[in-house]
């Protein structure tokens, strides 16, 4: 089981990850949506 404290550091990462590669992100999304249609 994962603690709070743990999680917290990773979830923070994820969150600046997420900023910093925004636009890998939406492209990502973008070829998502592409395959289920």
């Amino acid at each position: 089981m994962v603690s709070a404290v743990d999680a917290s550091p990773r979830l923070i990462y994820l969150c600046d990850a997420t900023q910093k590669n925004r636009f890998f992100a939406e492209w990502l999304l973008y070829m998502i949506q592409m395959v289920n249609t």
